[in-house]
């Protein structure tokens, strides 16, 4: 008889100790994946907005008032927040009539690359940023925009005499729950190995003109702040997902309850031997 409940409580422990292992696992999955990410990246086939969920956008000042012909060498943009600091060096044009613009890669065909990209480094405190592109490119480009924690979008421009020829995409990203952009990168890639047709039907492999930017702004407003508050009354058994410190404890809790069940079990059935 002895024997028969030593045994019956050591499956007790036992059958404790997998429950809560098996009820603790999934909370674990559901803590590492709730977290959403404070970044968002976009992409619109347009002007700069106003807005960028919900945050101004204060354009910077060099893109306008530019003289005719002015050509310039540079790697910063000065902005209202600070100076935006761009890992390369490119040329400023001045147009009459037209933006001025930021040209990437020499923006010529000799400078040709398969990939391009370049790195805003951003003024502390920036919250959105948005650059707008005038493609010049040689065939289809895909341009992509990249922000912290993965945040991506893409633009596919199908290079001169297609139907989106006249484009002039603005890639943009943005930071909510307090959280701030210290970098955005622009990439532009061509396919390996990809022609496009010239006038005449010629063929011509494809090349990378530049990027070419005619327009950027950024701006610092704070929006989507969360707030943390402690339950009123805390839940015996939370869901998976919910309250899960409090299902983590118990679990622990249970775990160990069993583990030491199913020890003192067999410590008595040591000894009955």
């Amino acid at each position: 008889m002895k024997m028969q409940r030593q045994s019956a409580l050591s499956v007790v422990g036992a059958l404790l100790s997998a429950s809560m292992l098996a009820l603790t696992l999934p909370v674990f999955a559901s803590a590492a994946s709730a977290a959403p990410s404070d970044f968002k990246a976009t992409v619109v086939d347009g002007p700069i907005p106003a807005t960028l969920d919900s945050i101004a956008l204060t354009k910077a000042p060099s893109f306008t008032g530019a003289d005719e012909g002015i050509i310039e060498l540079r790697s910063t943009v000065a902005t209202y927040l600070g100076t935006v600091q761009l890992n390369h060096t490119g040329a400023f044009y001045g147009r009459a009539g037209s933006e001025s613009e930021l040209c990437y890669v020499g923006c010529s065909v000799d400078g040709a690359e398969e990939a391009f990209s370049l790195t805003f480094s951003l003024p502390a405190g920036t919250t959105a940023f948005a650059v707008r592109l005038n493609p010049q490119d040689g065939g289809a480009t895909t341009y992509t925009v990249t922000g912290p924690e993965g945040a991506t979008a893409q633009f596919e421009w199908g290079g001169i005499f297609s139907s989106t020829e006249a484009s002039r995409p603005t890639l943009a990203v943005s930071a909510t729950n307090g959280a701030t952009l210290s970098s955005v990168t622009i990439t532009a890639t061509q396919a390996d190995g990809c022609t496009f047709l010239m006038v005449g039907n010629r063929s011509l492999p494809c090349y990378l003109y530049g990027l070419d930017i005619s327009d950027l702004a950024i701006g610092n407003a704070v929006t989507g702040e969360t707030t943390t508050t402690e339950p009123t009354e805390p839940a015996i058994l939370a869901s998976t997902g919910t309250d899960v410190s409090q299902t983590i404890v118990l679990g622990v809790t249970l775990m160990a309850l069993g583990g030491a069940v199913s020890l003192t079990t067999r410590r008595r059935s040591h000894r009955l031997r």
